[in-house]
């Protein structure tokens, strides 16, 4: 039988939880390096976008040949932090719904005012944000009435612990 000497075993072992160690921290900063820091890139844009314009047709076949009908158009504008600050739907040319947002010095969003085809208020969103995570977001209706609100509870380590959301 041959014997191992002590200190190759603790090497053999520590290189094991070096390597683990290695892999962990890999495996998390993967992790929280696909989370998209804002609106651009959980849209997968790169760059320096100002505005982006979707535009969608619908087809009809008349007789055997294809005409482009009815079309609808996204606009997305973005700040220079990449958050998107202004928003409009439009159908055939004809204003359907838009909102626009504010943000504060961290680029969270504070404010989201939504309007509809005739530039009516409809809605406003208010978040708050505790070291730039989000703890509420209230919406009111076009009265100013609360609509419905959340409550996120957090622990000291800023892990989520409950959630709280009622209607009015």
């Amino acid at each position: 039988i041959k014997k191992i000497p002590s200190s190759c075993v603790y090497i053999q072992i520590h290189m094991k939880n070096t390597i683990f160690f290695v892999l962990c921290v890999a495996l998390s900063t993967t992790a929280l390096a696909n989370e998209p820091k804002n609106d651009l890139e959980s849209m997968h844009l790169k760059g320096k976008v100002k505005s982006v314009i979707v535009t969608k047709y619908s087809v009809v076949d008349k007789f055997g040949t294809l005409l482009k009908s009815q079309n609808s158009e996204e606009s997305f504008q973005f700040n220079k932090s990449g958050n998107e600050e202004k928003y409009s739907h439009s159908n055939n040319g004809h204003l359907v719904a838009f909102h626009g947002s504010s943000f504060d010095q961290n680029g969270n969003k504070i404010v989201t005012l939504y309007f509809n085809y005739a530039k009516q208020f409809e809605k406003k969103e208010a978040m708050v944000w505790d070291n730039n995570k989000l703890v509420e977001k209230t919406t009111y209706d076009n009265l100013g009435d609360i609509a419905d609100k959340l409550i996120i509870k957090r622990d000291y380590q800023g892990n989520d612990t409950a959630d709280y959301q009622y209607d009015s």
